[in-house]
């Protein structure tokens, strides 16, 4: 909070431009490429597996697998 711009501009990247990069990665580059390898609901899945994995966390321990079917 000492730096009042900051705060703002990493709010803005978090709440803002991380969704939505986070879409494009996995929506857009990954799923299209499994397409090539699976069909549509097999590269949603594999999508979707990467996604969870992405966002699990170790250091929050097994506390954390919960979280990941409902991502």
């Amino acid at each position: 909070m000492y730096y009042p711009l900051y705060f703002v501009l990493n709010i803005i990247s978090s709440v803002g431009f991380a969704p939505i990069i986070e879409e494009i990665m996995f929506r857009v580059f990954l799923q299209t490429y499994a397409r090539k390898f699976f069909s549509p609901k097999g590269a949603i899945w594999v999508s979707s597996i990467c996604f969870s994995l992405f966002h699990f966390s170790k250091e929050q321990g097994l506390g954390n697998i919960s979280i990941i079917g409902s991502l």
